[in-house]
């Protein structure tokens, strides 16, 4: 028979015991990863991001395509680099390799370019280039379009061009990058 003060009562060990497995999972894959050397690959392709797109180089400039470049432009240039470079990022295998490699550009960014670092994630472009990424169709295109709007001229096909460049050398460039990285 059961006493009224009862039927509010739940049993919650079988939660908690899944939540252990998963805890257990999460362990072991962390293990894996670490012992492969993959976590180590993966550090290393992030702070390598920071010297391939963040540090200054004649390939802003050759990317141009003999265009007279300011520092606005260049600015927002390695603006879209930064953005390319972290949503390309989580094409790694997994959650762990993805976020590793995050952190670790972040941390060479804030390290030798804070004011680069702040700048960027004050701003606004890449809300503009989420959404650009999660439409249908051309999304070179579209990032294209809204790195001409960052720049001042939405209007702009050559900037819609070159932000279309961008993106899609960037895109390439990190992904053979990974390649090259030998994840296991």
């Amino acid at each position: 028979m059961l006493n009224e003060n009862d039927k509010d009562v739940k049993i919650f060990g079988r939660e908690q015991d899944d939540r252990s497995d998963d805890d257990l999972l999460f362990i072991e894959e962390m293990n894996r990863q670490r012992e492969s050397g993959n976590l180590e690959r993966a550090k290393q392709l992030g702070r390598e991001l920071v010297q391939l797109f963040i540090e200054p180089n004649s390939d802003e400039r050759l990317s141009l395509s003999g265009k007279d470049t300011d520092e606005q432009l260049l600015y927002h240039i390695k603006e879209l680099k930064t953005f390319s470079a972290l949503s390309t990022l989580q094409n790694l295998q997994n959650r762990f390799l993805w976020e590793t490699a995050v952190n670790a550009f972040y941390e060479r960014l804030i390290k030798k370019y804070p004011e680069f670092y702040e700048r960027v994630s004050a701003g606004t472009a890449f809300s503009f280039y989420r959404i650009d990424l999660k439409g249908k169709g051309d999304v070179a295109g579209r990032i294209g379009k809204s790195f001409a709007m960052l720049c001042g001229d939405e209007n702009s096909e050559e900037l819609s061009s070159i932000g279309e460049q961008v993106y899609k050398e960037s895109r390439k460039k990190l992904n053979n990058l990974i390649e090259d990285m030998e994840f296991v």
